[in-house]
């Protein structure tokens, strides 16, 4: 009796701490989130970007005239221009609505892996873990306070894999397809969708889901067409173009890894390589096959699909973190990898929350429509003015200089912008392109924000 009740006693105070421990990490991703909602990037071009792309799309406006000015329209994210625009044109076409769908998103994301971790056997305690490290690190954290289509891809290709676990194929193989048609590294689905099959499949799932597939592939690539209006052709030199612009060999890792700003996440790379090698060492690759063949031929996709951004990593992170989890959990040390990673991060986020924690974007989008005369002189500047121009068809990015040029005999240049739009160099380039072809004219107004002195000139084509 007295060995039973000593049982029950550590089972129920590893049960109280376990409930400290959640308690505690939802308090700290809580105020991470909401002390840097809004204020994650101060100016970043995807932002208007996306949104630019749905606004115009929604409103049948096929070529983009704010940073693909009289270009040929693009294929892709055409099923997010259909989904969020109905919502923002309820809600408003601001940055912070498009950033809470994306957080939206992103946690419904990361909770769909919950799900994943849940059929895969896994402990409470582990998921709710791999829930919190996902939600701390960059890939998760950055996707929710940006509005390209990584939080909505994520989310379909999260889904897709849960659905195709779960032996429904066909609508399995048709969210992955909704996932593609949002964004191109949706095709990493497929990979993930082969390791599980691999390891799991007898011959009566092989006979169901194949057909299944087969149909399911078919209806959503005539979705892909029909949606974008495109020829085989036209998506043929889409990827290659694509291709072109990530030409290096493992893009997404180096980029996230070594090339983010002052080399920030090469200790997450350090102790990724570690716990990898004691995965290896303890041949824990035998029991856990689906997260072995999973890092496997994720890698192998993204040595195929070869995108650049460092936003990518977001589709091959779940398996990294369930690697250093499962590690850490043969020696018992998953709190441990919790508070390594809260060390290493915390100081960063509350370094960028102190930094940037004067912005303010809403007073920043009203000084600059009221500084700029409403004459209908078109105006160029960097992605965060479209938020205060966007109804008015004036505004093009700085990104579209080359085209704009040349184009109008005189406009207003919104002069300054906020990291990280200045790492881009857009404002530098597209300012360089104007004055070959334009002179500076006349100050306008100018108004400071957050340390800034915006100007707004007007310019005027060379005689």
């Amino acid at each position: 009796m007295n060995e039973n009740h000593s049982f029950r006693f550590a089972n129920l105070m590893d049960a109280k701490q376990d409930v400290f421990w959640g308690v505690l990490g939802f308090l700290l991703l809580a105020t991470v989130y909401v002390l840097l909602f809004g204020n994650y990037r101060l100016e970043a071009i995807d932002d208007a970007w996306s949104l630019s792309f749905d606004w115009h799309f929604s409103r049948n406006i096929l070529s983009d005239p704010v940073f693909r000015f009289n270009e040929t329209p693009v294929l892709f994210q055409k099923t997010r221009a259909l989904l969020y625009a109905p919502l923002l044109d309820v809600t408003g076409w601001t940055r912070g609505n498009a950033h809470l769908l994306a957080l939206v998103l992103t946690l419904g994301g990361v909770f769909v892996w919950c799900g994943i971790l849940k059929h895969l056997a896994w402990r409470t305690k582990d998921i709710a873990i791999f829930a919190f490290l996902a939600l701390l690190l960059e890939p998760f954290l950055g996707a929710a306070n940006l509005t390209r289509p990584e939080s909505l891809c994520f989310f379909f290709f999260s889904s897709s894999l849960l659905l195709f676990i779960k032996k429904c194929y066909f609508t399995a193989v048709l969210v992955a397809c909704l996932a593609v048609e949002t964004h191109a590294m949706g095709v990493i689905s497929f990979f993930y969708f082969l390791s599980w099959a691999l390891i799991s499949f007898s011959k009566e799932d092989w006979k169901q889901a194949v057909p299944q597939g087969i149909a399911a592939a078919l209806l959503g690539i005539a979705y892909f067409f029909w949606v974008n209006g495109a020829t085989f052709d036209s998506l043929l030199e889409t990827i290659r173009t694509g291709r072109e612009f990530s030409p290096s060999f493992l893009g997404t890792f180096s980029q996230y890894f070594i090339y983010r700003a002052h080399y920030r996440h090469v200790p997450e790379l350090l102790i990724l390589l570690f716990l990898g090698a004691l995965f290896v060492k303890n041949k824990l690759f035998q029991k856990h096959r689906f997260l072995s063949l999973a890092l496997v031929l994720a890698f192998i996709g993204s040595l195929i699909i070869r995108r650049g951004g460092y936003i990518y990593v977001i589709y091959y992170f779940p398996v990294f973190i369930m690697l250093m989890i499962v590690t850490a959990a043969h020696y018992k040390k998953q709190i441990l990898l919790a508070i390594l990673f809260v060390g290493l991060l915390l100081p960063q986020y509350s370094y960028l929350w102190w930094k940037q924690r004067g912005f303010d974007f809403e007073t920043y989008v009203a000084a600059v429509q009221e500084a700029v005369p409403n004459d209908g002189i078109p105006i160029v500047g960097s992605s965060n003015n479209w938020f205060a121009f966007m109804e008015t068809g004036r505004f093009h990015d700085y990104y579209a200089a080359p085209r704009v040029a040349e184009h109008f005999p005189s406009l207003y240049a919104i002069e300054g912008y906020f990291p990280p739009y200045s790492s881009d160099k857009s404002a530098e380039r597209g300012l360089a392109v104007f004055s070959e072809v334009y002179e500076r004219r006349t100050e306008i107004a100018s108004f400071e924000h957050f340390g800034k002195t915006i100007r707004v000139c007007r310019w005027e084509r060379k005689k």
